[in-house]
């Protein structure tokens, strides 16, 4: 399963612009990142909201998960990385834990 990562420098170029968020995740094989973002009513600028004010942090990186169903939005906050998932349809934070370096599988 590919993931597809947006580091944090454009991460904050996107949600400042608007612009290019779907060219980004729209990068997968036979379409599957495209497909997974076109089930996601939740967006990436309201994920990362959310987890940051679930954790009190600020977003390094956020992926989409391939079904579509969660965001997973890699916090930095002091000096610990926090790794929060957020349901891609209403979301709602499903988990909040340390970051283990990997995001696990879908």
């Amino acid at each position: 399963m590919r993931k597809t990562m947006i580091p944090a420098l454009a991460l904050a170029g996107a949600l400042a612009t608007g612009l290019g968020v779907t060219a980004a995740l729209a990068g997968g094989e036979n379409g599957t990142d495209a497909a997974a973002l076109g089930r996601a009513s939740f967006g990436l600028t309201q994920a990362v909201q959310a987890a940051e004010t679930a954790t009190g942090g600020k977003a390094a990186s956020i992926d989409l998960g391939e079904k579509g169903d969660h965001w997973t939005v890699e916090i930095v906050k002091g000096t610990q990385t926090l790794q929060v998932k957020v349901s891609a349809t209403d979301g709602k934070v499903l988990s909040t834990g340390p970051a283990d370096g990997e995001h696990e599988e879908d």
